[in-house]
Parts: C-alpha cells; structure tokens; sequence
C-alpha cells in the first residue's frame, strides 16, 4: 500500500523568497512565499513505506506538495525509542529552526516517555544539535510537542500532551529559552476532559487560539493571554470523519486563516 504523510502534516511557514531558496536562506528573511510541511510516513499495515523519521516537503499553496530528498528521511533520532511522530518546526526569535517530535516510533500507545526529540537547523538544509528533552518526571507519554514565543515571559513555551493526576490527558506546558533546559511542568490547558494535540496560534487581533483534538474531533478554545489556565473553549467541533492533529495557518496571500486536520486518527 502506498504509504502517506500522516499525523501532525504542515506545521508552520518557513520558506523565504525566491522559492528557489526556500530552504537554505539565511536567518533574515523576506516575506514567506510558501509552506514546508514535516511528516513522517505510517501505511496502513505499518508495513512497506513506514517510516518515523523526519519528513520534509514544500508547498506554495498548502494544497499541492512536493516532498523533499525523494521523499526519504532528513534525519531520524538515535535515542529513546529510535522513531518520531508527530514533528513540529518553528522558526525561532533569530530566524533559524527548531524541530520537537514526540518520541515514539510505531504505534504502541501505551509507551510512555518523559522525552521529546529536538534538532535545530539554521537553513532546513542541515540538523544539528540533536539531543532529547526530559519534560516531566510522570509516568506517561509527551505527545505531540508544539513551540511557541511567549513575548511578555522573554521565553518560548512548549505544549504536549501527558496523563497527569487528573487521569486523562491535559495540554502541558514547559519553559525554555534554548530548548536544552526547561522549567518544571505545568497544566496549560484541562477543560475536564481527554484533549491532546494542542495548536496555538498567538495574537489574532488581540486574541490566542489554541485547537485540539476532542475525541475524534477539533475544537478550539481562546483566551486574550498565554498564561497557562486562561483558555476557554468557544468553538463547535469540526470534523471530517475521525480528524486530530489541527494546526491553523494564515494564508500567505491573504487575511484568510485555514484550519486543517489529520484525517487519519
């Protein structure tokens, strides 16, 4: 079966102009002119063309892709359980890359790990520094790791998913200002309920979204700060059969934002 790109598909713009050198730039860029998606490859019997590994492809429209390096791995981690799922890239604060994946490689969901894998990059080209990042000290998983810069606390926060007290999962949160040392965990978000892979995109007219996944669904929830508690959730779930892994992206031609989804949870 041919496999596809699964869980967790276009995370973030990161190209720069000309197309040509999307990948490549130098840390000052111009206007982004098109996307770069991360994804790993899972077909359907785990058999031929699974791959946890890191992905990359590129698109100048979010709907047509061209995956990179004949669609073979970038890198893949060496430590904890050897695969990834689930990458995330952000461009930091200095214009150069971050990638965070969940550490776990198939699809035995009662692994658990208080760690998620961690590269950097200054040019999508190359990857370096790759070490794994201890979160917690539970006895549960770090699912689905996401970044995001925390103007007013000078820091960047990474949410996850883990089991905690509560007995289901929760947005977690963690503080770092260069990803290899972290404050001590926090809840970021609980609305009472089993939620995983958090997406927050920050200052939307004065407002914070974050998306999830609700059962076999996404919903969102908002909140005019980042400060960990302060989400509510707002929307009416959206779903095209089982959907996860929501990520929101601005259009890069217009004020229109996109929510998009895995159809494959």
């Amino acid at each position: 079966m041919t496999p596809n790109p699964s869980r967790r598909l276009v995370l973030g713009a990161a190209a720069s102009v000309p197309l040509a050198l999307t990948l490549g730039t130098s840390a000052a860029h111009a206007a982004d002119s098109a996307y770069v998606m991360a994804y790993f490859t899972e077909s359907t019997s785990l058999g031929l063309g699974t791959d946890y590994g890191l992905h990359l492809a590129v698109s100048t429209d979010g709907l047509r892709w061209m995956p990179l390096n004949q669609n073979n791995p970038v890198v893949t981690p060496t430590e904890g359980a050897g695969g990834l799922r689930d990458p995330f890239i952000l461009r930091k604060q200095d214009g150069t890359f971050v990638v965070l994946a969940t550490d776990l490689k198939g699809t035995d969901w009662s692994y658990n790990s208080q760690y998620i894998h961690v590269w950097n990059s200054a040019d999508l080209r190359t990857f370096t520094g790759y070490h794994r990042l201890k979160l917690h000290d539970m006895v549960t998983h770090s699912w689905a790791p996401e970044a995001f810069w925390d103007a007013g606390r000078g820091q960047y926060g990474i949410l996850y998913s883990s089991v905690n007290a509560s007995g289901h999962n929760v947005i977690m949160v963690n503080y770092t200002t260069d990803f290899v040392t972290v404050s001590a965990p926090q809840v970021f978000f609980d609305p009472g309920y089993d939620v995983i892979d958090g997406n927050l995109t920050v200052g939307v007219n004065g407002v914070n979204y974050l998306y999830f996944k609700k059962d076999q669904t996404l919903v969102g929830a908002r909140s005019t700060t980042l400060a960990p508690g302060s989400f509510t959730p707002f929307s009416t779930a959206a779903a095209h059969g089982g959907t996860e892994a929501p990520t929101v992206v601005k259009s890069l031609t217009s004020n229109t934002w996109y929510l998009w989804g895995d159809k494959g949870g």
